[in-house]
């Protein structure tokens, strides 16, 4: 799940404190971790996979493909998830 944020925000997000990693910021390696991750049942990744498929970053724009990553994050109580539900 590190790996996976730390494509996600890159190493200048001190917010997460991923800096360490020295990994720069890659959309593509971000969506084959949060994938793997999310597959696990983490409803965080879960959440940042949905927003990639939303938003094409990473992986080709499929807003059925978000919507099912939402609903599961949602399930588990990813607040995140209902705002893009709803707005869907």
């Amino acid at each position: 799940i590190d790996l996976a944020l730390a494509y996600y925000w890159g190493e200048n997000d001190e917010d997460y404190g991923i800096g360490i990693y020295g990994i720069e910021k890659n959309d593509y390696e971000a969506s084959k971790w949060l994938e793997r991750a999310a597959n696990l049942g983490n409803h965080y990744c879960q959440y940042l996979f949905g927003v990639q498929c939303y938003y094409g970053a990473g992986v080709h724009k499929n807003y059925q493909r978000a919507m099912e990553w939402f609903k599961k994050a949602a399930k588990q109580g990813n607040g995140m998830s209902y705002f893009y539900l709803f707005n869907m």
